[in-house]
């Protein structure tokens, strides 16, 4: 019996702007704060949170002192900017513990999975991938890097059983040829169209709130699938 359902793309502001035409055909749902599990998404194990990936390109650049500042000052004002693995570190750990907050909020009973910890043998995975256009407008994991201007990212959040065999969120572009290694930061991908998949928009420096209202929506979104079809992601 076939685990996944067909791809569900969902076009969201952090802010709760107007919704994309697809989203229309989506059910309605209840308000973050106000939104709960009903007995079908009661059903459900485990909810495991993976990290979201989101790449970094660090070059050592540092930041120029101001002309005519003293070494001292330079050296603190420096210290006031996060390198882009701690920009990308920041972000990842604020939404992990976000989401994880916004399922026991809603009812489930969540837990962070570490990267290199073991894949548990049952209950439900959430995973994502930040993702950003190039030149010709191809989809590119997002790359967090010195001087990079902080924009907006696409971040594309999958819903797995983890009883079943993994499938993967997204697959790496063969480009015949090209270099385009899964290692490389801001590789080019095709997100998996055989899951169930939502889309959002968030900035590289989105503030708290932004992440908080992110992740209410995810759990928002999980609840409705769950309530919707459960057996996508739970047999």
């Amino acid at each position: 019996m076939r685990i996944l359902a067909p791809v569900l793309l969902v076009s969201l502001t952090v802010c709760g702007g107007v919704a994309s035409a697809q989203e229309e055909a989506k059910p309605a749902a209840a308000a973050p704060q106000q939104q709960t599990t009903d007995a079908s998404a009661h059903k459900v194990k485990v909810v495991y949170v993976s990290d979201f990936e989101l790449d970094v390109r660090d070059n050592g650049a540092g930041k120029s002192a101001p002309s005519g500042a003293s070494a001292p000052a330079a050296q603190a004002d420096a210290k006031k900017e996060d390198s882009p693995a701690e920009q990308a570190s920041k972000l990842i750990e604020l939404m992990s513990s976000s989401l994880v907050k916004e399922l026991e909020n809603a009812g489930y009973t969540a837990h962070r999975l570490r990267p290199g910890e073991a894949r548990p043998e049952a209950g439900i995975d959430i995973k994502g991938v930040f993702t950003e256009p190039d030149e010709e407008n191809h989809l590119r994991r997002a790359v967090i890097a010195n001087g990079a201007r902080m924009g907006k990212m696409g971040l594309f959040v999958g819903v797995g059983n983890l009883a079943r065999p993994d499938q993967p969120l997204y697959a790496i572009v063969d480009l015949k040829g090209i270099e385009n290694s899964g290692n490389k930061p801001g590789a080019m991908i095709n997100v998996s169209a055989y899951a169930p998949v939502a889309k959002f928009d968030v900035q590289k420096d989105a503030t708290e709130k932004m992440i908080k209202e992110t992740a209410s929506a995810i759990v928002a979104d999980l609840t409705t699938l769950l309530n919707t079809n459960v057996a996508a992601v739970t047999h």
